[in-house]
């Protein structure tokens, strides 16, 4: 046996749910649409990167381990076609294994647009195999080329980046 949908009493009127219902669905449904294009802009995004020298800012040692602080160049072409001034943090274990935090500023042309991103890279690697592995992240500006993937690198020489990049 079907119930009476039910209904809610707000100041003395009785508003049935079910009308509620179909307006909410309505306005779910009006934004859906207006989030329809966004989406469409999204696409692949691809590249190669390669790495200027090195300026060692700090190195300490801690335990086994070899922290150090650096800054460099990264020419960036592909989806993202530009130079990159690169912070970069590692800690380099006794194992020849390394975990690295960095933070590039990257300034040149994303989406068909000029731009200026900050982009993250966070990952880790091994001195004995020269290989690194790590996820890329737009952090802003975000007016155009947010997008994040994933880098495969050899340390110190450059690599390529894949991923996905939404263009305003």
């Amino acid at each position: 046996m079907l119930r009476p949908i039910p209904s809610f009493r707000k100041e003395g009127h009785r508003l049935p749910i079910g009308r509620n219902l179909a307006v909410m669905l309505a306005v779910v449904g009006a934004c859906a649409a207006l989030a329809a294009p966004a989406t469409a802009s999204t696409q692949p995004a691809a590249g190669t990167f390669v790495e200027g020298p090195e300026t060692i800012v700090s190195e300490r040692q801690s335990g086994g381990n070899t922290i150090i602080t650096l800054t460099r160049e990264t020419v960036i072409s592909g989806t993202y076609t530009g130079v990159g001034q690169v912070d970069q943090y590692v800690v380099i274990h006794s194992d020849g294994s390394f975990n690295f935090h960095q933070v590039i500023t990257f300034t040149g042309v994303v989406c068909g647009q000029p731009g200026v991103l900050e982009i993250e890279v966070v990952g880790r690697g091994d001195f004995n195999e020269n290989l690194l592995t790590g996820t890329y992240t737009v952090i802003g500006p975000t007016d155009v080329g947010r997008g994040n993937g994933r880098i495969v690198s050899q340390p110190g020489v450059g690599g390529t980046y894949e991923g996905q990049v939404h263009c305003d």
